[in-house]
């Protein structure tokens, strides 16, 4: 691929793969790696690849798509030291990386998500943490990073002081609209999805806790369901659980099929969903989610973390806890029934 260097948008030619990029699919692949363990139906093999890094940088795992495929090569994001949004385009023997926007502060929660559009472009939304605003850029040609467009800024929000963080985008093609996910102005997690137009909508709650600060991770089919996993604050502040519900048809739904609520009477409050971890049932002791995917047979399966609790007003970073790792499967998942849209 031949650099195309363009005006607002600094490019870099280097070789081999991209250890962000790999990073970033990793909790997924050690989700569906555990579950098909216990399958006969299929099995997974983990190979060995080269690494190249791009000096330091970093992303935090709740804005997603931190990496996506598209024409034979995958796409990946992430923020670097001088609080540059980058975004790298990886094949087997090379790497095109592009600079499309400057963060306010170094801070991880700057990555962009990533989403390929229905036409093949690539979209990219990134924000400060607790920014004023959500902002994006979109590819001008399918799969190719090295043009885009104008920079866009997303402005409405859920009422409060606490700004935008952890955009996430996803796109489900039997509605023909996007929804865009973040956590909001009072810390709940927030949504908004695209108008007739193709322009973004209003801000709306998804799930509130008041008090507290619910984290969610979320995949799709890409067609008509949206998978949802998310605490009930963070694991710091309070013995966080970790819960499940899936979207379809307006109706949000636990993984054995039951009805939650529908998009009508949101917000939802955690305690409404699946529970797939109960800290007071163990020890008080928090959860983290990781990430969520879905299994050849359409069953969700949530990667998270349980940790020791520390002493109080001192961060895990600076505490030494234990840290363990599990995967969730719901091997009694069924089908959402039809419902009018």
């Amino acid at each position: 691929m031949v650099s195309r260097p363009m005006r607002g948008v600094a490019t870099m030619r280097v070789g081999g793969l991209a250890l962000a990029a790999i990073a970033a699919g990793a909790l997924v692949a050690a989700a569906l790696a555990a579950h098909g363990a216990a399958s006969a139906k299929r099995s997974t093999r983990i190979v060995a690849a080269s690494r190249r890094t791009f000096g330091e940088g970093a992303w935090s795992w709740f804005a997603d798509p931190r990496a996506v495929y598209s024409r034979g090569r995958i796409v990946a994001g992430w923020v670097d030291r001088d609080k540059y949004v980058n975004i790298a385009s990886i094949k087997t023997s090379s790497v095109y990386r592009v600079r499309i926007g400057r963060e306010q502060h170094r801070d991880d929660h700057g990555n962009p998500a990533l989403i390929v559009r229905p036409d093949g472009r690539i979209s990219a939304y990134f924000s400060d943490h607790n920014g004023p605003v959500i902002y994006w850029r979109t590819t001008t040609r399918p799969g190719d990073i090295g043009s885009w467009g104008s920079l866009n800024s997303y402005h409405s929000n859920t009422p409060g002081s606490h700004g935008r963080t952890y955009p996430s985008p996803v796109h489900l093609s039997a509605e023909q609209r996007s929804w865009l996910f973040w956590r909001g102005g009072n810390w709940s997690i927030s949504y908004a999805r695209t108008l007739s137009s193709g322009n973004w909508g209003h801000a709306h709650e998804l799930i509130s806790n008041p008090g507290q600060r619910p984290y969610l991770k979320e995949t799709s089919n890409g067609r008509d369901e949206i998978d949802l996993a998310f605490t009930n604050g963070h694991p710091r502040e309070t013995p966080a659980n970790i819960y499940f519900a899936r979207y379809r048809h307006r109706v949000f739904y636990r993984a054995d099929g039951s009805r939650i609520t529908t998009l009508s009477r949101l917000p939802m409050h955690p305690s409404q969903a699946g529970e797939v971890y109960d800290a007071r049932k163990h020890g008080a002791v928090p959860a983290w989610i990781h990430d969520v995917a879905v299994d050849s047979d359409g069953n969700p399966v949530l990667v998270f973390a349980t940790r020791s609790p520390t002493r109080a007003g001192r961060s895990p970073r600076r505490t030494s806890s234990a840290t363990t790792p599990a995967v969730w499967c719901s091997t009694t998942a069924t089908r959402a029934p039809s419902t009018p849209r």
